[in-house]
């Protein structure tokens, strides 16, 4: 029984639950950054900044118009019945609005780039994509950015859709003395994942960037690291007074992570665009917004179109369920690196300063090489944000006309809170 394990036992279990799984990623992330790689080509001539080689341009638009076909599929699938609701009665969130945002993406990059075929009709322009604060469906403000920005966005916009791709079709080459599910299975071209991740613009109203599983993920899966500098407690306890007050002060979009042991992840500086290892997206992960008054997702898709009304940029077409993953603490450990060691730069975290060798947890069975972070599914998750609960730290100092938390934040479990923070009814 998971109620009588005590705190060091249920760690201990959590971290050999998910070992393989964090091995796996890392696996992945490796072998598809191999693949994009054979992509490229051999060119006698330096290639321009942001520009694919002739086989890149080749495959990419191949992949991104498979891509583009298939999520019109599914969009055709999912708005024009809802006969397929009563087959999902255990699904939390309504996948249209993730179609919808995946396919004006991919519109994006195949118009930018020109990869239309010439018998396709090209989507026209959207009606308020000249404005100038007009965002995009990758989150991305174009019209506000300098002209040498936009080349390298698009750039990796292509790579990061054309990835996440890659991860559903990658033939499984997972060691089989890590992964023991699989070992009597012939079928080599299993892929690695049946799901990957993506930055879209969030569902929720002007809340910026937000992430997306493309695919289904289990309950229990990891899905994303969270990635950034390391701080070990003993080297936080004697920072400086002005790292200190810029930890306390300088953290406007709640990147600064502690796990359980005072162990502090530091993703304010961390990248969400150009990535290395595309699991590494957990900082961009939204907190749920308050729910609304929809008993489902469902019946509010229903209802919109049944009033005749139009979706835009800015419409959450769906009711947040809450958090559908939780923050979990989890160790890369030398345990991994004697299985592959070529997953060790694909780790997206350092430490700021290195554990001192005194303060080694005697609990922990295996040499750690890094401490982490990462978001693992509350529930079975497919074609949709990722949102997870912030647990922010109440202002309990607040005076006359202050508020607890941040006019967006919404206290999911106040139960949870009133034990952590001892707060008065």
């Amino acid at each position: 029984d998971i109620n009588e394990l005590s705190l060091i036992r249920l760690r201990k279990e959590i971290q050999t639950f998910l070992e393989p799984q964090i091995v796996q990623m890392l696996t992945v992330a490796h072998d598809v950054e191999d693949a994009m790689d054979s992509f490229h080509g051999v060119e006698e001539d330096e290639e321009e900044d942001y520009a694919f080689s002739e086989q890149e341009e080749q495959e990419y638009k191949e992949i991104l118009l498979q891509e583009y076909e298939s999520v019109c599929h599914l969009l055709q699938d999912g708005e024009g019945t809802t006969e397929g609701v009563d087959k999902e009665q255990k699904r939390k969130s309504d996948p249209v609005p993730y179609y919808e945002i995946k396919k004006g993406a991919i519109e994006t990059v195949l118009t930018y780039f020109d990869w239309w075929p010439e018998d396709a009709n090209a989507p026209l322009k959207s009606t308020d994509a000249d404005e100038k604060d007009y965002l995009d469906e990758f989150g991305f403000s174009p019209n506000m950015s300098d002209s040498e920005i936009l080349p390298a966005m698009r750039y990796y916009h292509v790579r990061n859709l054309v990835r996440s791709s890659l991860v559903r079709r990658a033939p499984d080459n997972t060691d089989s003395s890590i992964d023991n599910d699989n070992n009597n299975s012939d079928d080599t071209q299993q892929p690695h994942c049946y799901h990957s991740l993506l930055p879209f613009k969030s569902t929720i109203p002007s809340a910026g960037r937000g992430v997306f599983v493309d695919g289904f993920a289990p309950a229990g899966t990891l899905l994303s690291f969270l990635p950034g500098k390391v701080w070990p407690k003993e080297h936080l306890q004697s920072a400086s007074l002005q790292t200190q007050m810029q930890f306390s002060e300088n953290d406007p979009r709640d990147q600064l992570s502690m796990r359980y042991d005072d162990v502090l992840i530091d993703s304010r500086q961390s990248p969400y665009t150009v990535v290395k290892n595309l699991w590494a997206l957990g900082h961009i992960v939204n907190h749920p917004p308050a729910p609304t008054a929809m008993a489902t997702p469902f019946q509010q898709a229903t209802s919109k179109k049944e009033n005749g009304e139009s979706d835009n940029n800015d419409t959450n077409h769906h009711p947040h369920q809450g958090p559908n993953c939780v923050i979990v603490p989890i160790n890369f450990t030398d345990r991994m690196e004697r299985n592959l060691d070529k997953i060790h730069d694909y780790i997206p975290n350092e430490y700021e300063l290195a554990p001192k060798h005194w303060a080694k947890n005697a609990f922990d069975k295996d040499e750690i090489i890094m401490h982490g972070m990462g978001l693992v599914s509350l529930r079975d998750v497919k074609d949709e944000e990722l949102f997870y609960d912030y647990r922010l730290s109440p202002d309990k100092d607040v005076k006359g006309g202050g508020h607890l938390y941040p006019s967006w934040y919404y206290v999911w479990d106040q139960e949870a809170v009133n034990n952590r923070w001892n707060m008065d009814d």
